[in-house]
Parts: C-alpha cells; structure tokens; sequence
C-alpha cells in the first residue's frame, strides 16, 4: 500500500503480479467515473515505457490532417464534424443517382468546388480575369456557371421545376444540390442539366460549335428520357464466391480469433478455434473480458490470448487468423503501434519465439465464422470455457458448414 500520495506513479495502481489494474485502489482514490474510465484503459502484459500517442489516428502516429482538423474542429466546436457527415450524406446521394458516370462526376466535382471555374482559375494565377463570359457582371464561381448567371434564364426558366431559382439564392452548388435532393426536384434531370450547361460553357470557351441555349432545355429533356428508356436492364449479377474458412498446410495448425463488444450486455469477449489440416477441431476456446475495451482493442487482444491458447496446447507450427485488418496488418509488419491496442500487438509479437513458424492471415467475416459464433456464446457465459476437440452445439453448423467447404 502506497504511505503517501504525493510521490507517487501510475504504476502503483497496477497489480505487478497479474498485470492488471488494482481496483480496490482505483476505486477508493478517484471517484466512480473516473475509477471506471481507469480500469477500462488496457495494459500490457510485460512492462512497457509509457509513450505518447495522437488519439486522432488509428495507429496513433501524428498526421497533418488529423492534426489539422483536430484545430479546426476546437475552433469552430463541432460544426466541422457536422459538416463532414452532411458531405458523406450527400456523397452518397450523388454515387446512387441514375445517370451516366460522367454526370455523377461532374455533380461531385462541382460540390467539391474542384471545376474550373473563372474564380478558381484566377485563385490559381491562371488567368487575370473571372467575370463571367455570359453575363459580363459577376464573377463566374461554380454556382454561378451552372445556376445563377443571367445568360442561363432560357436553360433552368423553360421547366416550372426549376422556378424556386428566383425564390431562393444558395452560397454553394453543394448546399444548391442538397435542396434539390430534399425537395425531391428529380435531381436526375437536375444532373443532366447541370452537366450540359458546363459543357455548353465549355465549348463556348474553346470556341467549338455548340448548341444555342434556347434548345438546350429541351435538348436535356431528350437525352433525360432517352437514358431512361434505353437503360440496360440490371446485369444479373454474377455468382460472387463466398469467402469459406480453408486449412493450413500439412503440419500446420490454424488459429482463428475473434472479439466483440455486446453493448446491450456490457459484456466484451472473444472466441478462439484452433483447427487441423483436415478441418478437424483440436480445441475451442471462448471467454468475457473484465474491461470494456475499443473494439480494435478487444480484436488486438483476442489475438494474444488465441496465441496464448496456442501455446498452451504445446502448438509449434501456427497460422494466426482472423478478421481484424487493422489487427493483422500490424502483426505482419511488426511495426510499433503507438495506439493503446498497440500494448497488445508487442504482447503477441514477443510469444512468436514460442513457436517454431508462425505466420499471419487475414480473412473476412464469413470464412471466420465459428470464432466469430464462439464469441457470441460469452454473453451466457460467467467464466472461461474450453471444449476440446469438439465445439458448442449452436456452433456446430457453421463448423460443419466449413467441412463442406473443403471436400
């Protein structure tokens, strides 16, 4: 027990013998939510020099851009974040709309402001100009080329769709499309329109021959409907393999791992099967862990204890699995991650002298499905629970399913 607080280091909060947190400490020095947030911080299985680490990074190493958004978003409080979701939201929009790629292109362009336009041009020092070639009054920006300009009244004025354009004034093209989406405008033809109008603009500024605006309306209205008539029915899509578990080589054994968060149980856990290369069951392995960790966590450390399972069954020659690309790619490179998960991937890297060949696999969910239905069991379970050379009843489908993937 610590006589006085005052010189005092983190590490006299953790049990030196079972590497975890003493929390009959934790809890009587700092108060219940704090004590909890305490707990729940992972640690490693061997002592380790504290580093520092950017939380805004996955693998916790610093970047520009997380750096950079990280001040945006203290300046502005959490508009930033706000603002990105409402552009995922309309990316998604854009991407689903029936058009050609060529149109859904050049929407997405013009909403990133990445056209260019007269204004873009002279930000650049390309040209000394940006009044518009059209009207000769304002300044050409994107949502004036393709909306606002006067020159445009015969284009956007010949469908009483488009009549909010002299209701309503918008400082983007993006916040533009955004009405036109929630309004239900058909933003199909919108996009059709879009995309003629700048190239119509385009042909004007290269001096090509192009068609006069007062048929372009129409001219839209055409190809609009002509797309929708002739489009290709869907393609029946082809048979797309199903990823299914496949067996080490001779004399190998697989270890597959799996970790989940049951937020509804408050209950994390992970699930371990190790397998021969006839598909055969040696044991299994499924168990709940006492913090509540990050997912990328809980997946860092069921890959620790499938090796440690491993060990246990006097395992040599291994072929480490799971679905956690994260997890997998930082266990193949074997270089340090700063990000607390990263405690758990040195963990797994010093038990590889156990064994006399150990190799990484990733997989996706579907040929990792019996770890995968092992760590569903954890919300029933009080303890850890061993089956050997043999898996749970609710789990014994997906394992024969996997059989039967191999003969």
């Amino acid at each position: 027990m610590v006589e006085t607080m005052n010189e005092a280091t983190v590490d006299c909060l953790i049990d030196k013998n079972t590497r975890t947190w003493n929390a009959t400490m934790v809890d009587g020095i700092f108060a219940p939510q704090e004590a909890e947030v305490i707990k729940n911080i992972p640690l490693a299985k061997k002592e380790t020099e504290d580093k520092l680490y950017w939380p805004e990074e996955q693998d916790g190493r610093y970047s520009c851009k997380t750096g950079y958004r990280f001040l945006k978003e203290d300046e502005v409080g959490f508009q930033v974040a706000e603002r990105q979701d409402h552009e995922k939201e309309l990316w998604k929009k854009i991407w689903a709309l029936e058009c050609p790629n060529k149109v859904r292109n050049l929407i997405w362009r013009a909403c990133r402001n990445s056209l260019p336009s007269k204004c873009n041009l002279m930000r650049q020092t390309i040209i000394t100009d940006q009044k518009c070639d059209q009207c000769k009054e304002e300044n050409e920006d994107i949502i004036h080329a393709m909306w606002g300009c006067k020159g445009l009244d015969e284009v956007w004025g010949a469908e009483n769709i488009w009549s909010f354009r002299n209701q309503r004034r918008f400082s983007s093209f993006g916040e533009l499309l955004s009405w036109v989406f929630e309004l239900h405008k058909n933003p199909v033809l919108f996009a059709f329109t879009v995309w003629a109008v700048w190239q119509q603009r385009n042909q004007i500024r290269t001096q090509n021959s192009h068609r006069p605006l007062n048929l372009l309306s129409q001219w839209v209205h055409d190809c609009y409907l002509e797309y929708k008539a002739l489009k290709i029915a869907p393609v029946p899509c082809r048979t797309v393999r199903r990823t299914r578990w496949k067996p080490p080589d001779p004399g190998t054994f697989k270890v597959n791992f799996n970790g989940a968060t049951f937020a509804d149980e408050n209950c994390p856990g992970l699930g371990v099967v190790v397998r021969d290369e006839a598909g055969l069951v040696i044991a299994a392995m499924a168990t709940r862990v006492p913090q509540l960790l990050q997912a990328i966590e809980i997946e860092a450390l069921a890959a620790n204890n499938a090796l440690e399972f491993a060990q246990e069954l006097d395992l040599t020659d291994v072929v480490l699995e799971g679905d956690s690309l994260l997890v997998m790619e930082a266990l193949n490179s074997k270089n340090l991650v700063l990000a607390p998960y990263g405690l758990m991937i040195q963990d797994s890297l010093s038990l590889s002298s156990a064994f006399s060949k150990l190799s990484y696999s990733h997989t996706m969910r579907e040929g990792n499905t019996v770890a995968h239905n092992l760590t569903q069991l954890v919300v029933n379970l009080s303890n850890c629970v061993i089956w050997m050379e043999d898996v749970p009843l609710v789990v014994l489908s997906c394992y024969q399913a996997d059989l039967a993937g191999i003969s």
